[in-house]
């Protein structure tokens, strides 16, 4: 029975963070199609992105995002602001031009991965149900067989250059509503417990400015580009950080080590995109951790088992609240459950652990693959580590991992388990009992995160011959 010094305690138990400034709140209302263009005329000729070795300055943006506008203007005639335009990308520099005219235009920009397999692009572009469908050259018959029928397509970079490229942006974008609660992109959700959800983000959500990578690229670059040639290049990136996977403190560390810069963890949910963590105005956080609740948020920890509030150092579902949520993603008090675990130490700084399905339960004790991951990663030989759990009707689930090697790799399965022993220290718990297996790729969803699901169906077929 709860006695009225748990309940006291259960009250403590929310962190909140400091009030937004004047300078956030203002930040927030900014115009953000004419800002953006504002923006990026001041930086003339700088170089604004590198993609694939390639530079890509802002002045081109400028020109290409007019084109792009002006072209959607004549497949949509009739284009009205909050129209959905679906803009089917890979790793391309015409996203950001694609990007920048949909915003200009008013519509929504919902970002898909044109990498998606036919059924699933199929229905996400159906479920949108865009306006209009812009893709690169190399994907333009994939979505034209995905997109709806009555949908036009638009190839991303080729259309007629415009004059007066800056004056026809700003013309757009002075013309929208001046409502920064209104949606300026749509996001696909993971889809780890189904079909990915659409998630529109309001244009007030974008005002921070950050650029960053999921981790496995920052070991990536860190391990294979030589260390001369990479922190030169990073000394002209104003901010790095990271996000979308945890990151453990010792690959934080020497990632920051290799590139000689500071390096930020990033955490926050597509349904409020960045607004769990920011941590710009604090001191900055310990390895490994995510930071400290931004302003005008609150953050909770809840136990797995029973719901109650934990404190300081124990693992439960972390739970936010705060103006940057919709109240579709939101309990009745208004709190998001994301899914994640994870804790916060003394000072308020959380450290994210793993997603709640994708925990392995082995004899009633959880195992943290993020963890197992990481000490599979830390061998030069590796490119890519994933563990998930195997079904087992005595233990519940042996961890087991699928592995990328890198290029010339000679390291063995058997040395991988045993690299995995060592780091455990005893704890059984933690052993890879289900096996490691090679594989040339990591199958992934549409947000890009690995697909763990389709990962577990492959090695039930893989180790009992069942699916």
């Amino acid at each position: 029975m709860a006695t009225i010094r748990d309940g006291e305690k259960q009250s403590r138990y929310v962190l909140s963070g400091p009030p937004l400034t004047e300078a956030e709140v203002a930040g927030a209302d900014l115009p953000l199609a004419s800002y953006l263009v504002q923006k990026l005329a001041a930086h003339g000729d700088r170089v604004l992105q590198v993609v694939l070795g390639q530079e890509w300055r802002a002045d081109w943006m400028l020109r290409q995002a007019a084109a792009e506008l002006s072209a959607l203007w004549r497949a949509v005639p009739g284009l009205r602001e909050g129209d959905t335009v679906a803009v089917c990308v890979g790793r391309s520099a015409l996203f950001a031009p694609a990007l920048l005219a949909a915003l200009c235009s008013g519509a929504v920009c919902a970002v898909v991965n044109a990498a998606l397999p036919h059924e699933s692009l199929h229905r996400v572009l159906h479920d949108l149900k865009p306006v209009a469908v812009l893709c690169q050259p190399q994907f333009d018959k994939s979505a034209s067989d995905a997109k709806p029928a009555d949908c036009p397509l638009q190839v991303l970079g080729s259309a007629e250059s415009v004059a007066d490229a800056q004056q026809l942006l700003m013309r757009s974008a002075q013309g929208l509503k001046a409502d920064n609660t209104a949606p300026a992109v749509a996001l696909l959700s993971s889809g780890t417990t189904g079909h990915p959800k659409i998630i529109r983000i309001p244009r007030r959500t974008l005002a921070p400015t950050v650029m960053f990578m999921p981790p496995n690229q920052w070991v990536s670059l860190a391990r294979h580009c030589p260390e001369d040639r990479l922190r030169p290049a990073l000394q002209q990136v104003r901010v790095c950080m990271t996000g979308g996977a945890a990151l453990k403190a010792e690959a934080h560390a020497w990632i920051e080590a290799r590139t000689g810069r500071p390096l930020t963890q990033w955490y926050g949910q597509t349904e409020a995109f960045p607004l769990c963590m920011v941590v710009s105005r604090q001191a900055p956080a310990p390895h490994g951790s995510v930071g400290r609740v931004s302003a005008g948020m609150q953050a909770k920890v809840l136990d797995l088992q029973t719901g109650k509030r934990l404190g300081p150092g124990v693992d439960g579902e972390l739970c936010f609240k705060g103006w940057g949520f919709s109240e579709e993603y939101t309990d009745k008090e208004g709190w998001v459950h994301t899914g994640d675990v994870g804790h916060y130490d003394a000072d308020g700084n959380f450290y994210v652990v793993d997603r709640v399905k994708e925990l392995v339960k082995y004899r009633g004790v959880h195992v943290s693959p993020s963890e197992l991951e990481a000490w599979l990663l830390g061998h030069p030989q590796v490119s890519e580590a994933v563990v998930v759990g195997l079904p087992h009707d005595e233990d519940q689930e042996h961890p087991a991992a699928f592995v990328v090697l890198a290029q010339g790799a000679t390291v063995t399965p058997d040395e991988l388990k045993q690299l995995v022993k060592e780091k455990a220290c005893g704890s059984e718990e933690k052993l890879l009992h289900g096996g490691v297996f090679l594989v040339e790729s990591i199958p992934r969803v549409a947000s890009g995160k690995v697909s763990r699901g389709q990962l577990r169906r492959a090695l039930l077929e893989r180790v009992t011959g069942r699916a």
